[in-house]
């Protein structure tokens, strides 16, 4: 493979197809609640919501990520939540 052609092949893997323009005021923001025991993610404040979530221990260290999908149509229950949560 030529350097170009290899040149090539790692700006476009360095630029997904999936990445967008994005504005500050488009990105929503994220804050948690909990109901009913449950931990939920409330979006506010923008039209847009990250498709990936890393979440941190308390010394930044990354120990889960969370990625987006379509909403379910019955909601999960608590017991089912514990039993999915990752030790920090």
């Amino acid at each position: 493979m030529s350097d170009e052609a290899n040149r090539e092949n790692t700006e476009s893997s360095e630029n997904p197809a999936t990445e967008i323009e994005i504005e500050p005021e488009q990105v929503a923001m994220l804050s948690l609640r909990y109901v009913d025991g449950v931990p939920t993610l409330v979006v506010s404040g923008g039209t847009l919501a990250p498709a990936a979530i890393t979440a941190v221990d308390s010394s930044g260290t990354p120990v889960a990520m969370y990625t987006g999908g379509p909403v379910p149509t019955t909601r999960q229950s608590g017991a089912l939540l514990i039993k999915q949560t990752i030790p920090v």
